[in-house]
């Protein structure tokens, strides 16, 4: 007899052990990752082998091919047009160029040079190419009636943002009235911090070189004018049109579905400035781009292939004005209905901070607009992760969002170092890298794989047949050896 209830024993605990077997949450285990690698990736692309990874350039190219090898190796797909990994879009995008001078004559004499980033940087957004040496004058205000300039430097005490205007005819004016260079003072300290951004300005005063200085040097440079010494300026801002990549990768699920998770980063960043000095953007967002592709390596070595289309997308031209997301979304290789994306921008900061959540809308909570935030936030929470919630639009996520589609980026938005060539290794940290990871890895493994599908029924349906097995396995021995043993 006890033979016998060691086997059903037996049968029992094997029943048991396959029902929840097949209840496990698909096998999927959230720590098939190395932020080693991740690391060692970041390093790789904020290095000066790729020069800034600035969109539309030769080392933008450079950047998409070699995230291409990666997903290659990675094992995905391809998953952009006509059967490569790559979609093609095109877009703007202005940049101080060629050689930057300021400095003094006295006669045929140089008095003095300064040196660019340190005492003057480029003034941006209109294109402009120009050099002039000549006198300069006080300006105190470039609006109402501006005298005549004949010829000189306009030398203006403060920045006015009207200037920026694209409808603004400030500079065209300046130009009418006979200046044929502007310098402007904008503080006491410069930063090299700029941005992508440009408009293609086809005036005459187009012609005019043109600075912004440090109130020191601006206070010199009155000086030096009304001494009657010369300055050499020399300036040149390019806005052109580019054409750059996204780079498309995919894992098909085991059957064919309706549904996509994209999970993306931009690649690109602020290329070079005159002077030679390259911006890494190791956290913006060589950081991002990085953790994507270990993510990619990690869902392909899952056991199970995931239940919805997972696609891959390095997104370029982020940093002009979202070029390669928008898009995208205009031109979508997969329907855009049934879509839900998760973006990395900037995450893995060395220094101390909550981890972003930006949210897509207004969706109430247990809307379909909010679900993938609420994810989020549950998972942050289950992790005891230090986490704000917040809105925001500077980042890919936004055109999707703005179509309709369910989206979230995470960011650790390390002002300092924003947009700087101080944006380097040295500001990665481990600890916040694992943070992004390891929320990122329990939602997509929420996102990709349908609970309880492979086993039929959901979880607490398996744990409940599981106990009743067990139940009535314990009633039938007892009734059948332990009863029959007392009779």
């Amino acid at each position: 007899m006890a033979s016998r209830i060691k086997k059903i024993g037996a049968v029992v605990l094997i029943l048991v052990f396959v029902l929840l077997g097949c209840g496990s949450y698909q096998g999927f285990n959230p720590q098939t990752y190395s932020v080693d690698r991740i690391k060692n990736t970041i390093d790789k692309l904020s290095s000066k082998e790729f020069n800034g990874r600035m969109a539309g350039t030769k080392y933008g190219r450079i950047t998409e091919e070699y995230v291409e090898a990666r997903f290659k190796e990675a094992g995905l797909k391809p998953g952009g047009v006509k059967g490569t990994y790559f979609q093609e879009f095109p877009g703007i995008s202005g940049n101080p160029s060629g050689e930057y001078i300021l400095e003094i004559y006295d006669g045929k004499d140089m008095v003095k040079t300064y040196k660019y980033a340190k005492d003057y940087k480029s003034f941006a957004y209109f294109s402009h190419s120009g050099e002039v040496s000549a006198g300069a004058v006080k300006l105190d205000s470039l609006t109402g009636n501006i005298p005549k300039g004949d010829g000189k430097l306009a030398l203006v005490q403060g920045f006015n943002n009207a200037i920026l205007n694209r409808e603004s005819k400030i500079l065209s004016d300046l130009y009418g009235a006979g200046y044929r260079g502007l310098i402007v003072r904008v503080g006491s300290t410069l930063s090299r911090k700029k941005g992508q951004f440009g408009y293609e300005d086809k005036s005459e005063a187009s012609k005019m070189p043109r600075v912004c200085v440090t109130g020191n040097v601006f206070d010199e440079l009155l000086d030096y004018a009304g001494r009657g010494f010369r300055i050499h300026l020399k300036s040149a801002y390019d806005v052109k049109n580019f054409i750059a990549r996204n780079v498309i990768g995919i894992i098909r699920p085991k059957e064919p579905s309706d549904k996509y998770l994209i999970i993306s980063a931009h690649m690109d960043h602020l290329g070079v400035d005159p002077d030679g000095v390259y911006f890494p953007g190791a956290l913006d967002n060589a950081s991002g781009v990085s953790c994507m592709i270990e993510i990619a390596n990690a869902v392909m070595s899952q056991k199970k292939k995931p239940d919805v289309n997972v696609v891959f997308i390095a997104f370029s031209g982020e940093e002009e004005m979202l070029y390669g997301s928008s898009y995208y979304v205009r031109n979508p290789i997969y329907p855009l209905d049934g879509t839900r994306v998760i973006n990395l921008d900037m995450v893995g900061a060395k220094k101390s901070m909550p981890l972003s959540i930006l949210k897509t809308g207004t969706g109430h909570r247990g809307s379909s607009e909010a679900d993938i935030f609420e994810r989020f936030e549950d998972n942050a929470r289950d992790l005891n992760l230090e986490y704000e919630l917040t809105s925001g639009g500077a980042s890919d996520h936004a055109p999707f969002a703005d179509a309709g589609v369910p989206a979230v980026t995470l960011i650790d938005y390390e002002k300092v170092v924003y947009h700087v060539p101080e944006d380097t290794m040295d500001n990665i940290g481990t600890h916040n890298l694992k943070r992004a990871m390891d929320l990122t890895m329990a939602v997509v493994g929420e996102e990709i794989y349908i609970e309880g599908e492979e086993a039929g029924m959901p979880h607490v349906y398996i744990y409940v047949i599981a106990i009743i097995i067990i139940a009535a396995s314990g009633f039938i021995i007892y009734r059948r050896y332990c009863l029959k043993k007392v009779r």
